[in-house]
């Protein structure tokens, strides 16, 4: 997707610098794909101590997992169909 971006050339500088790219396309990119990473990070931790659980459940989903009978898998068996 092509884009037109209205930028200075110290602020692609800076932006180059701070990515370490040295093509102004591929440092726009990181930059950007980069705000994004953070702005949803932000978002869970603002949602942080809010969610509801039940805290003995993930005990009673282990009991249940460790009762299963053990499954092997022979990653050397061949199945030839």
């Amino acid at each position: 997707m092509n884009l037109a971006l209205n930028l200075t050339e110290k602020e692609l500088d800076e932006l180059r610098r701070r990515t370490t790219l040295t093509g102004s396309a591929d440092a726009v990119c990181r930059a950007v794909r980069e705000y994004l990473r953070i702005c949803r990070l932000r978002e869970l931790t603002s949602v942080a101590g809010t969610l509801d659980y039940d805290e003995n459940a993930w005990r009673e989903l282990d009991e249940v997992e460790l009762g299963q009978p053990e499954v092997r898998i022979d990653m050397n068996e061949r199945h030839d169909g």
